[in-house]
């Protein structure tokens, strides 16, 4: 009997799910996009043992507030690490912040970088359900991108 109520229990919670039934099936909320920044001939710019390498002190990490533009400095949001095939990545934990251009929700993060030009990432965010989520793609500097579901963007400098 234990087995039965048990076994009830999860066939109504699983059964509860459609893709049209809400945020219990939408997909996972894009939150840190992992960046590999390499120059034309593939050599990873962040490796601190590269020549011609950036400094990860020089990396700016900027949001769009009420649009203007405002440093974040809490190391959470901009990190560095080595990825397991060696590279090695940029997180970027996309702003909280919500900007807003007639009915359409938005944040908008700006990756400035010593000597190459900057960064700009817009997610879109949508409100449904009774809260708010970010789509799983992305603008990077107006393209439409969706790779990091895969894995890692490149960006070459």
């Amino acid at each position: 009997m234990k087995n039965f109520i048990i076994l009830f229990f999860l066939l109504a919670f699983l059964s509860g799910c459609t893709k049209q039934s809400g945020p219990c099936c939408e997909p996972p909320l894009m939150k840190t996009i992992h960046f590999v920044v390499e120059n034309e001939g593939g050599v990873d710019l962040l490796n601190p043992e590269n020549e011609g390498r950036m400094p990860h002190s020089n990396i700016k990490h900027y949001q769009l507030k009420d649009g203007e533009k405002v440093l974040l400095r809490n190391p959470n949001l901009l990190f560095f690490s080595q990825y397991h095939d060696g590279r090695y990545v940029m997180g970027v934990s996309l702003s909280s912040h919500i900007e807003k251009e007639g009915n359409k929700l938005f944040t908008v993060d700006i990756i400035e970088y010593d000597r190459f030009p900057a960064d700009t990432i817009r997610s879109k965010v949508v409100h449904e359900h009774g809260s708010m989520r970010r789509i799983p793609k992305f603008w990077l500097n107006g393209e439409e991108r969706d790779d990091h579901l895969t894995g890692v963007v490149v960006l070459v400098k």
